[in-house]
Parts: C-alpha cells; sequence; structure tokens
C-alpha cells in the first residue's frame, strides 16, 4: 500500500509540473499517460511494485532498415554508470522503437522524479526527431542536379 501511494504521489507532483490536475483515486488507476503538444506521449506506469517504470513508442522502423540505424539504437544499450538506465527495444510488430527506463520509488523524491521525467523527455524527444530524419531521409526522393556553367 506504502510503494502505491508513494507512486501516485510522485506522479501527481509530477503532473503538476506540468499544469495537471490529478485528482484520480489510486486504486483506479496503476498507469498515467503525459501527452506532449507534440504527440509524444509518456507512460507512467506503477504497477510494478515499488517501481516508477517510463515507457514512451518513439517512433517505427522499416522492416529492411538499415544495420546503421539498428547499430546506432542498440548504442543506446550500451552500459555506462549513469543511473538509470534508459534502454531501447522494438516491438515484434510493426517494428516500433520504444524507450524505457526504471526507478525504484524509495530512491525517488519529488525533485527528483520531476528531473527524471524531463530527462526521459528530453531523451524521447531527440530520438524521436532522429527517427523521423532516418525515416524521411530514407523515402526522400533522390534527385541529381547538374551545373550548366
Amino acid at each position: 500500500m506504502q510503494a502505491e501511494r508513494s507512486f501516485h504521489l510522485l506522479v501527481s507532483h509530477v503532473l503538476k509540473q506540468y499544469g495537471i490536475d490529478s485528482q484520480i483515486e489510486a486504486k483506479d488507476n496503476e498507469a498515467y499517460v503525459l501527452t506532449l503538444n507534440e504527440d509524444l506521449e509518456v507512460h507512467l506506469i506503477g504497477m510494478q511494485r515499488g517501481y516508477l517504470n517510463l515507457v514512451s513508442v518513439l517512433g517505427e522502423v522499416a522492416e529492411d532498415c538499415s544495420t546503421e540505424i539498428l547499430r546506432t539504437l542498440l548504442r543506446v544499450n550500451v552500459f555506462d554508470l549513469s543511473h538509470p538506465v534508459f534502454a531501447i527495444g522494438m516491438t515484434q510488430a510493426p517494428n516500433k522503437i520504444v524507450l524505457s527506463t526504471r526507478q525504484a520509488l524509495p530512491e525517488l523524491d519529488m525533485a527528483t522524479a520531476y528531473k527524471l521525467v524531463e530527462t526521459f523527455i528530453e531523451k524521447a524527444r531527440g530520438m524521436r526527431e532522429w527517427l523521423k530524419f532516418q525515416s524521411n531521409a530514407r523515402h526522400a526522393p533522390v534527385t541529381a542536379s547538374t551545373n550548366s556553367r
């Protein structure tokens, strides 16, 4: 019960920082979705007892995308000493790229919870823009330009 209460208190505080007043009963909701103005959704999930999970679907990659794109995405998962760890994954169909992280509730206070969500949003936005750029570059028509001098 204490972990559930902590999750809802932290999420309520984070949502208030974004100007959202959360009056939802704790027993009614174990996940919240923060939708940002560019349609980026950040799921704040408390179903795993004692943890705050953040998940965002960033976009989709083509079935035949280049190995360089996949390598770049995998580099996000390389070990480093930062905490919490941000991880990239891909759904089976239709190849949607997912960013996620998890943080133990006892390690979070109101300020660090907000900072974690902000960092997550920045990383998700950056990766989402990169994926859009890769997708647009792949679909851009190839044109030859000639200079007649």
